[in-house]
């Protein structure tokens, strides 16, 4: 009987945003036409992107989110995203991946991106059982899984019930034993809360760019500045110079319907 874990990371994030954004904290880009600009510029990229390479599968009763690349030539490579991210982390590295032979599908689990769910009560297992279902029904045998962080520990659940479909697994800093046993062992406590999954308030923005700002005051003060000067020629950061991030395209796909994803 396996064990399921709750997935509780996306609530916990969002309700701390929601608890954020009553705090009124100064947003870190200013409203300026070239910082709008920027902002409807990654829409569009967003959009072509989501046009060209966007597909959705129906798996287990939920309309899962991928994004394609390569074709049936080549090794089916099935990607997990890391958490509060999407598909859409991948689209710098898709291509080039396509092009060394892989056939690669960037999927958006449950809960995430376009990827809508009324229950948030899953489990990384329950994210495994919708690779496998993929898998049947695009008729892949084995594939190579992989994942980024919370996704390297959707690739370790894959493997623990799926191992006779797994080419190989990659894990990208996220997925080991000692870190997925001791989430494991925090299931009897999550289970017991009643409201685990629910969401409580949805956040309505008056259009794309103030959703933006939320979401970047939300993230950036961490990691998320150092991760910018490292990626781009910043003069400052009130006003970006230079490429976006491929994280902001990803930004933008949740915050794309200037609502909050639940």
């Amino acid at each position: 009987m396996r064990t399921h874990v709750f997935v509780v990371a996306l609530y916990l994030g969002l309700a701390s945003l929601a608890g954020h954004a009553a705090e009124e904290r100064p947003a870190l880009f200013a409203d300026t036409a070239q910082n709008r600009a920027l902002v409807d510029d990654a829409f569009q990229e967003f959009r072509r992107i989501a046009d060209a390479r966007g597909h959705f599968i129906e798996v287990n009763g939920i309309n899962m989110h991928y994004l394609e690349w390569g074709d049936d030539t080549g090794v089916p490579l099935i990607w997990s995203h890391g958490y509060t991210s999407t598909g859409y982390e991948l689209i710098n590295v898709g291509p080039e991946l396509a092009a060394l032979g892989y056939h690669v599908f960037a999927i958006t689990y449950r809960g995430h991106g376009q990827t809508k769910v009324e229950d948030y009560r899953f489990s990384l297992s329950h994210v495994a059982d919708d690779i496998s279902a993929m898998m049947e029904v695009l008729g892949l045998d084995r594939a190579v899984i992989g994942g980024l962080s919370l996704g390297g520990g959707v690739t370790t659940a894959f493997y623990d019930h799926y191992a006779d479909k797994a080419l190989a697994v990659v894990l990208e800093d996220g997925g080991a034993d000692p870190v997925q046993a001791r989430t494991e062992r925090l299931f009897p406590s999550l289970a017991a809360k009643s409201d685990v999954g629910i969401i409580h308030e949805e956040l309505v923005f008056d259009d794309r760019f103030s959703a933006f700002q939320a979401f970047s005051s939300y993230y950036l003060p961490g990691w998320g500045v150092r991760y910018l000067r490292a990626q781009l020629p910043c003069s400052s950061l009130g006003l970006w110079s230079g490429r976006m991030a491929s994280s902001f395209p990803i930004l933008m796909a949740l915050c794309f319907s200037a609502k909050a994803p639940r």
